[in-house]
C-alpha cells in the first residue's frame, strides 16, 4: 500500500546495500574532489569559485532529489522525519542562523584572546572571492542568490540529510545513530580544510549540531535557510569591511 511518504517498493531498493550505495554514489565522488582540490595546491580561480558549487553543488542536489525519489522510491517529503509547517521552518532558520553567527563570535573571542597564533591572514581562496565580487554587484548578487542557497546551502545540509536519513534507518541503534552523526559532521569539516585547522574544528562543531538538529527535530528547511544566511551575513560583513577600507 502506497503512503504519503513511501512508494511501492521492489525488494532490492528496501535492501541496506542499496541505502549505502546511494549514500556511497553521493558522498564519494563530490567530497573527494573536494578533498582533492585542497590537498593540490592549485590556485583557485574566481570563475572556479563560482562554477564549482552551482555546478557540483546544484548537481548534487540534483542527484540526490533524483536518486531518492526514483532509485529510492521514496517521496521527497519523507526526508523531513516530522511534520511541520513552512512558516515556523522560516522562523526555526532565522534562529539558527543567528545561534551559529553568536557561536561564531564566540569562536572568534576566544581564538583572539587564548589562541592569537592561529589567527593568520585569510585563505587565498576568500582573498579571490571578495576581491572579485566587493566592487561587483552582479557577482555578489550571484554569490548571495543560486551560489549561497542552492550550490552551497541546500548542497551541504541536503547531503547531510540524505547520509543520516539512509543509515539511521539502517543502524537505528542510538550509539550507532551518534557515530554516523560524527562520521557526517567530520567530514563536513575536512572539507572546509582550506580555511585553516581551528576552523575545521568548528565548521565540524557546527555540521554537528545541524545534524542532531535534524535528529531531534526532523525538518530540512531551517536547516538550508539557516546555514544560507549564516553565510550571507558573513559574505556582507566581509564586503562592508573592503569596501570601508
Amino acid at each position: 500500500m502506497t503512503t504519503s511518504a513511501t512508494l511501492d517498493k521492489q525488494p532490492w531498493q528496501k535492501h541496506p546495500i542499496t541505502q549505502i550505495l546511494a549514500v556511497v554514489v553521493v558522498y564519494v565522488p563530490l567530497y573527494a574532489f573536494a578533498l582533492w582540490s585542497q590537498l593540490s595546491q592549485q590556485t583557485t580561480t574566481l570563475r572556479e569559485l563560482f562554477l564549482y558549487p552551482l555546478l557540483f553543488g546544484g548537481g548534487a542536489v540534483v542527484l540526490i532529489l533524483l536518486i531518492h525519489r526514483f532509485v529510492l522510491r521514496e517521496r521527497i517529503v519523507s526526508l523531513n522525519l516530522k511534520p511541520g509547517k513552512w512558516f515556523m521552518d522560516i522562523l526555526v532558520g532565522i534562529l539558527l542562523a543567528a545561534v551559529f553567527l553568536g557561536l561564531l563570535m564566540l569562536q572568534q573571542g576566544i581564538q583572539s584572546r587564548w589562541m592569537p597564533r592561529t589567527q593568520g591572514p585569510l585563505p587565498q581562496e576568500l582573498i579571490t572571492l571578495f576581491g572579485g565580487i566587493v566592487n561587483n554587484p552582479l557577482l555578489l548578487a550571484i554569490w548571495l542568490g543560486p551560489v549561497a542557497w542552492l550550490g552551497v546551502a541546500a548542497f551541504e545540509e541536503l547531503s547531510r540529510v540524505f547520509m543520516l536519513n539512509r543509515l539511521c534507518a539502517i543502524w537505528p541503534q542510538s550509539f550507532v545513530r551518534w557515530l554516523i552523526l560524527v562520521i557526517s559532521a567530520c567530514l563536513f569539516g575536512l572539507i572546509h580544510g582550506y580555511q585553516g585547522p581551528v576552523s575545521v574544528v568548528a565548521i565540524a562543531l557546527q555540521g554537528f549540531l545541524y545534524g542532531w538538529y535534524y535528529m531531534r527535530f526532523g525538518r530540512v528547511l531551517p536547516m538550508i535557510i539557516g546555514h544560507a544566511l549564516y553565510d550571507s551575513f558573513q559574505v556582507i560583513q566581509v564586503v562592508i569591511a573592503f569596501r570601508g577600507v
